[in-house]
């Protein structure tokens, strides 16, 4: 038995013709006749009743009927799935994203290469720039969207590319003096209380950040060290302070409109978000995401 008598066999009943069966097929009524029969003799009982007209199933032939419908249905299920597989058009992609980086526009490109690969199952992860750095040299991420200064794409290991570029804004309560103003610098926010919101756990992050406000002549006010956006947000709706925050997270204020952005002239906090990824045996599902990405960013 195989799928090609399934395929006339079902052809037969549908149509309740070989003749017209074999033109659905494309071979010949004789090939036809002779792969049921053969079919037949394999099942040691009749399924085709030739004596009627139109022809019709035997008792038999219609149990077999919507079993070898069912046969041909996953045998051509796994077909396409194995072509795509090949094709990079089916599999998983487990993608890692930097904290808060969901407030950019990445969930609408995650949603843009879904519905065009919708085969592709995505993984999503997220986790502060260490440990997805890590990770993605482990072999445990395909990509990861990272800031650029946690250095990755200066090894060999690892081909990135800019995705966005970032720049800052001053996010206070309505209330608050600098509210009013129209642009800010690191100067202007001496004496004020800072949530400062960061990529990394580090220590190191924090005494990078305390020496940009030293450059600046004094020592910041540093209440707060988080990760979170929606912790900084809320502690600025209550009053506590004032943050720096990246200019993708800006159109996300809506949930607290008590709050304010002001744009941040200082470049010194300017750097961009990167897509990296491991070169080698990369699977042809990445190709689809990177070009696909390609293509976004071009928009």
């Amino acid at each position: 038995m195989n799928l090609n008598q399934l395929e006339y066999f079902v052809a037969v009943a549908d149509y309740q013709s070989f003749t017209k069966a074999a033109e659905h097929c494309y071979i010949t009524q004789t090939a036809i006749t002779q792969q049921i029969k053969a079919l037949e003799e394999q099942l040691n009982t009749m399924l085709i009743n030739r004596s009627t007209r139109p022809v019709s199933l035997t008792n038999a032939g219609k149990v077999f009927y919507p079993e070898a419908k069912r046969v041909m249905k996953y045998a051509r299920l796994a077909f396409k799935k194995t072509k795509n597989l090949a094709t990079g058009e089916s599999g998983t992609l487990k993608i890692g994203f930097t904290q808060n980086y969901e407030y950019s526009d990445l969930p609408n490109w995650l949603i843009s290469f879904h519905r065009k690969f919708p085969t592709i199952n995505l993984e999503i992860y997220c986790d502060n720039s260490d440990q997805l750095t890590s990770d993605l040299i482990k072999g445990l991420y395909d990509l990861i969207f990272i800031w650029e200064s946690t250095h990755i794409n200066k090894t060999d290991q690892i081909v990135s590319k800019p995705v966005t570029r970032v720049t800052s804004y001053v996010v206070c309560d309505k209330n608050h003096p600098l509210a009013e103003r129209n642009t800010l610098k690191r100067s202007d926010l001496k004496g004020e209380s800072l949530l400062l919101l960061t990529s990394s756990e580090r220590t190191s992050i924090e005494k990078q950040y305390i020496k940009l406000y030293e450059n600046a002549g004094y020592k910041p006010n540093i209440i707060l060290n988080s990760t979170n956006l929606s912790c900084v947000l809320m502690m600025i709706a209550c009053e506590e302070g004032i943050a720096l925050v990246p200019n993708y997270c800006i159109q996300n204020l809506d949930r607290f409109p008590n709050l304010v952005a002001v744009p941040f002239i200082d470049t010194d906090l300017d750097e961009s978000i990167i897509a990296a990824w491991p070169p080698q045996n990369m699977p042809p599902t990445l190709q689809h995401f990177i070009d696909a990405l390609d293509d976004f960013l071009r928009q």
